[in-house]
């Protein structure tokens, strides 16, 4: 069989096995992009979001207090702690996704003599 030219069916099948293992992963490889992108947009509005939300607390000075509220499609809570003259704001952003819910947490502490 030596001088043979072209490939056998074996031959072609394996590479078809091949080719669809490869585009398989790449799909696969695309879609994990694509929510990790979304999901770093989410938490980059939900940083500017928790951000207002800590600045309008600052703006209070000193007398903040527990409290929640909902930014769409955000909802936060926060805690404020006071031990002698510092004061610690506990924010607690969520999201919810086609996963579950996530949660990020931000924490100020400031000085209030």
């Amino acid at each position: 069989m030596r001088g043979q030219l072209g490939m056998t069916i074996i031959e072609v099948l394996v590479a078809l096995l091949v080719l669809t293992v490869g585009l398989l992963g790449t799909v696969a490889a695309a879609g994990a992009a694509a929510r990790l992108i979304a999901d770093g947009h989410r938490h980059t509005r939900l940083a500017a979001a928790a951000t207002g939300i800590l600045e309008e607390l600052h703006d209070t000075g000193c007398v903040a207090t527990d409290g929640d509220r909902v930014v769409a499609p955000f909802e936060f809570a926060w805690t404020v702690e006071r031990s002698l003259e510092l004061t610690e704001i506990r924010l607690i952003g969520e999201y919810h996704t086609g996963a579950g819910t996530r949660q990020v947490a931000f924490v100020e502490a400031r000085w209030c003599p």
